[in-house]
């Protein structure tokens, strides 16, 4: 199952390695897809906080209800890899 999308929505999706016939699909369902505000460089506000980041990342992001820069995701993601 896919989150619905609304044209000019910004949404980072991470996705499976391309098949032998070329098809994906985002990592974890609609949990591999994260919403974005409108100026695409920060998580949205609305986003679930139920789901807690793999590994220690957890430490390395704001609590729930602090803002979350794409920057800062793509360091606790390539933290997380390195562990």
């Amino acid at each position: 199952m896919h989150r619905p999308m609304c044209r000019g929505q910004h949404i980072l999706i991470f996705l499976y390695p391309p098949s032998r016939l070329g098809l994906t699909s985002p990592v974890g369902g609609p949990l591999g897809q994260v919403a974005l505000d409108a100026s695409g460089k920060n998580v949205a506000e609305h986003e679930p906080k139920s789901v807690a980041p793999i590994g220690s990342s957890r430490s390395r992001l704001p609590a729930a209800g602090g803002s979350v820069s794409v920057v800062q995701l793509e360091r606790a993601i390539r933290s997380a890899r390195e562990e």
